[in-house]
């Protein structure tokens, strides 16, 4: 670790070569051990928190990945068609090609099936199981590693078949025992061979709503069976055909072959764009997205982990500052004995490099076990088996991650010791000695004007820069440069006082005001609001501090009862040590800060989903899902009873490609006709250039140039849009399984597609693009004036198990969506909690300074007649105001921040109305107030019981 060794490199030289200063640093360090654990707490978290969220990161990335090894094992590109004749001769073509980066190629077809196993009045359904054809023996000599393919034995005879142990695990079947497949109007009966693992050939999924490897593994001709006699059917759109795909296995390994895919596509391209087909980079995919998914995830539980870690910081330099007020008289000796200022801030940053490195290192292990409770949360999450798509958690730690996570923390730790030790360096000997208040003389240094000056010239660009574009992060900072600038050149004039009042308030109007009286967030990150949440706690801290005298003078016309001389008591110190008291509101406000606006976000969500269920459902009630092989059909779906109307729509995978981007996303796309329109469809918040909803519906339908998105449409990942696809814009559409391009208008927008519809699309286009594969396979219904949504579901469900059919009121639908959003944020919460203790643990090391540092006070004050009790009062007050205060400004502000982000941004549709949770807000104040209180219990009790005489007597 370069970083660890460059930083320690003058703090070794100070143990080995300065004895004197080597003295210094580690005695303060051995004789007080409570002090020095108070350092390593105060350092820990900031390391822990990155640690948490870097593991994170490898959890995430190595389960992805993991899809590579069992989804796809050897297989690297596949080429899909749905012409078994076109299959052979993109076969025979790349064996020709003989191609040294190319080490198998082997043949298959795919079929979307439905499955079932047991008898009697409850049989064992699987309706997302996925029929596979191919040659065992072929399979098993695929690629490099014949263990890698997961086949093992011979081909299954005809009427027999070998499954995965996902599918046999959902079916409760095993060797021996039948399973039943349905497809294309018909069922056939297996009798199950072997049950082997879901990996390689035998787990093959490709797509991103099959990734369940729930698969039939059949001999060759199998599929020829199930689709004889159906062939006119197939053609006219009734059923899908099969996917008949020839997979190609690169040169390497699992992970090693995908380096040669650019190469690979490149030669095959010779051979397959005669036949109009493309090979496909399945694995490339995987990787690229584990590494993509690690990366927001990293990012995302960074920066939301960065509030704790300020917070951290802050704690440091409280305890560092406390320590040095404390050593003042010992300081003050030292440097009227000779030593010069530079050694003493080496003598006290190398006490504070012992400290980083025992609390990087603890801070290292506490954070492999947040990021192990934080995966623990998002297991959930990810394993719901939503729309067919869920990844399995395998928790991982890289050892790099580790490293990072130990050097970041050691890093940010030695960097606050240092640069606080410099500060505390700076005291006037004469007072120190003497234990006197420090009066600094006020004088306007050049340093500081030249740093205004700059301030002002960076703030004046970043501020002309944002308005020249979408830059909303430098709209938010450029002016508070401008204002931090401005500080020192007009403080000759204004007294320091005023000029941090001033200031502060009006970094803190402007970060308030800012989003609503400009253009809006834009396409702004998560690093927008944390910049927007310490800019607002920051400013609101300072005026705060600055107003503190206020509550002084009103304390001391309280009168000289108990809890009045208690409250004058436990105000003067926090209005007294006004550098202190910054350091812990701010601990406090950041953190509570991130925890409300995550509540009111939760709150928020769990608000609309009345409102969003209408705008998706598009007057609807029911949606149904089901293969493609085997789609119930519209008439049939009707005569259910309690059903009213039927709106079928056709989904497929396909690629979309950006007008001005080269890259290639695999989005869907949903075709519709007049019967989806004839009960209505999904509310549209951008109509573009039409009058009327209907009026957009139509022109899309019969403009096969034209679709329709939502505002989330091709986005990866999570948060707000990175960028997005606005009206008007212009996109590729790619058929991978003919090559074909279509160039299609986004011609309006809708707000939310919780449905996964992707683009919407026109089925006259639907059937000219895909042909035979633009079969209805999904359906809105219209349940009868009186009918319970869910029994309707229900009997949709039990009737047409053969057909895969997934049945759900729209509103279920979109609560489990919500759910899982809401089930996101409290992890976020629990996280942020994490953050909490800071400041909770950083106003009990605060108390507990507090009462060392001022026991002759209390001494004298015991010694005058004051009772224990109003000592004791006092501090619990004192902690009180402290907490409540913190509290209050980061929930006041995480308000207006949240109701902003409602306000101009379009992450929450046009449904979303800003609520404010009382009772998530309560239970917030409430439980930090009580444990603020608990944390300082010690020490308050530790000070109510401190005997006059002896305080008095010690020297030390």
């Amino acid at each position: 670790m370069p970083i660890v060794l460059g930083l320690s490199l003058p703090f070794l030289f100070i143990l080995i070569r300065r004895p004197v200063l080597r003295k210094l640093a580690l005695r303060n360090a051995a004789r007080r051990p409570r002090e020095a654990m108070f350092v390593i707490l105060g350092s820990l978290f900031g390391t822990a928190i990155i640690t948490g969220s870097l593991v994170v990161g490898d959890t995430i990335e190595s389960s992805v990945r993991s899809l590579a090894y069992t989804s796809l094992g050897p297989t690297d590109e596949v080429v899909v068609t749905q012409q078994q004749e076109v299959q052979a001769q993109a076969l025979a073509g790349i064996q020709a090609d003989g191609s040294e980066l190319i080490d198998g190629v082997l043949p298959l077809a795919t079929l979307p099936v439905a499955t079932s196993a047991g008898s009697g009045a409850k049989p064992r359904a699987v309706p997302r199981s996925q029929l596979i054809e191919f040659d065992f023996d072929a399979a098993r000599a695929f690629g490099d590693d014949p263990a890698s393919t997961g086949i093992v034995g011979p081909t299954p005879a005809s009427g027999h078949a070998v499954i995965t142990d996902k599918l046999a695990d959902r079916l409760e079947v095993e060797a021996g025992d039948e399973v039943t497949v349905f497809a294309y109007g018909r069922d056939q009966t297996f009798a199950i061979d072997r049950v082997v693992p879901a990996k390689g050939i035998a787990g093959f999924s490709t797509g991103f709503f099959n990734q369940r490897s729930r698969n039939v593994l059949v001999g060759p001709g199998t599929l020829n069976e199930l689709t004889a006699g159906v062939s006119a059917e197939l053609g006219a759109g009734r059923f899908a055909p099969p996917d008949y795909v020839v997979a190609i296995s690169n040169r390497g390994g699992v992970e090693d072959g995908a380096v040669h895919t650019e190469a690979v596509q490149r030669r095959a391209r010779r051979t397959l764009e005669p036949l109009g087909l493309t090979a496909d980079p399945v694995k490339q995919d995987v990787l690229d997205e584990a590494a993509q998914d690690s990366a927001e995830f990293q990012e995302l539980f960074g920066a939301m982990g960065a509030f704790g870690i300020l917070a951290g910081i802050l704690l440091l330099v409280n305890i560092f500052v406390m320590l040095g007020e404390e050593r003042k008289q010992e300081l003050g000796m030292l440097r009227a004995v000779g030593l010069r200022r530079a050694s003493m801030v080496g003598a006290f940053s190398t006490e504070g490099w012992v400290y980083s490195l025992f609390a990087a290192a603890v801070g290292t292990v506490v954070g492999l076990g947040l990021g192990r409770i934080i995966i623990f949360g998002v297991e959930r999450i990810f394993s719901a088996d939503l729309e067919g798509f869920g990844i399995p958690l395998r928790f991982s730690a890289n050892g790099a991650s580790l490293q990072q996570g130990f050097a970041s923390g050691f890093a940010i730790a030695i960097v606050t010791v240092l640069l606080t030790s410099v500060r505390i360096s700076r005291f006037n000997v004469i007072q120190a000695i003497r234990d006197l208040p420090e009066q600094r003389a006020v004088r306007q240094r050049a340093v500081w004007l030249i740093a205004g000056a700059i301030g002002v010239f960076i703030g004046g660009l970043a501020t002309m820069s944002s308005l020249s574009g979408d830059a909303p992060a430098m709209r938010l900072v450029g002016p508070v440069l401008v204002a931090l600038g401005f500080g020192p050149l007009v403080s000759r004039w204004i007294g320091r006082t005023g000029i941090a009042t001033a200031i502060s308030l009006l970094v803190l109007v402007w970060g308030a005001v800012v989003f609503p009286l400009t253009t809006g967030l834009g396409e702004a990150g998560v690093d927008v609001f944390v910049v927007q949440g310490i800019i607002l706690t920051a400013a609101a801290v300072v005026f705060v501090s600055q107003q503190h005298h206020v509550l002084e003078r009103f304390a001391r016309r309280l009168g000289v009862g108990r809890w009045a001389m208690a409250a004058r008591l436990g105000l003067a110190y926090p209005v007294a040590r006004r550098f202190r008291t910054g350091l812990t509101l701010a601990m406090y406000s950041l953190v509570i800060f991130t925890l409300t606006f995550i509540t009111t976000l939760t709150a928020t969500f769990q608000d609309q989903v009345d409102a969003t269920a209408r705008e998706i459902s598009g007057g609807y009630d029911i949606f149904v899902n089901a293969n493609a092989s085997n789609p119930p059909a519209v008439e049939e779906l009707a005569a259910v009873e309690g059903v009213e109307g039927v709106g079928p729509v056709s989904r497929i995978e396909v690629n979309f490609q950006e007008e001005g981007r080269d890259q290639q996303v695999d989005w869907s796309v949903t075709g519709f006709d007049e019967q989806w329109l004839a009960h209505g469809a999904p509310h549209l918040s951008d109509l573009g250039k039409y009058k009327t909803e209907e009026e957009a519906y139509r022109a899309v339908l019969s403009d096969p140039s034209l679709v329709l998105t939502d505002q989330f449409f091709l986005q990866e990942g999570g948060g707000p849009p990175e960028h997005s696809v606005k009206v008007g814009d212009t996109l590729t559409m790619i058929n991978d399984t003919t090559g074909e391009r279509r160039h299609v208008t986004v011609a309006a927008q809708a707000a939310d597609d919780f449905l996964f519809n992707g683009a919407i699309y026109g089925m006259p286009g639907m059937r000219t693009f895909f042909a035979e594969r633009a079969v209805f396979n999904r359906f809105y219904v219209n349940a009868a004036d009186g009918a319970d949504h869910k029994q309707v579901a229900s009997a949709i469900a039990g009737t047409f198990i053969a057909q895969g059919a997934d049945a759900d009121p729209i509103r279920d639908l979109l609560a489990q969506f919500i759910a899982l959003q809401t089930q996101f944020f409290r992890l976020f919460q629990g996280y942020l909690g994490f953050g909490l203790l800071v400041g909770i643990a950083g106003l009990g090391v605060v108390m507990v300074r507090a009462v060392r540092e001022r026991r002759r006070e209390i001494g004298v004050l015991r010694s005058l007649g004051f009772e224990s009790g109003t000592v004791r009062r006092s501090f619990v007050l004192e902690a009180t105001f402290v907490a409540m205060e913190g509290t209050l400004i980061g929930v006041v502000l995480a308000l207006i921040t949240a109701f902003n982000v409602m306000s101009n941004t379009d992450a929450f549709g046009d449904t979303a109305q800003f609520v404010i949770p009382f009772a998530g807000l309560g239970a917030i104040m409430a439980g930090t107030l009580i444990a603020s209180l608990l944390a300082t219990a010690a020490p308050t009790r530790a000070a109510s019981r401190i005997r006059p005489a002896v305080a008095l007597r010690i020297a030390d």
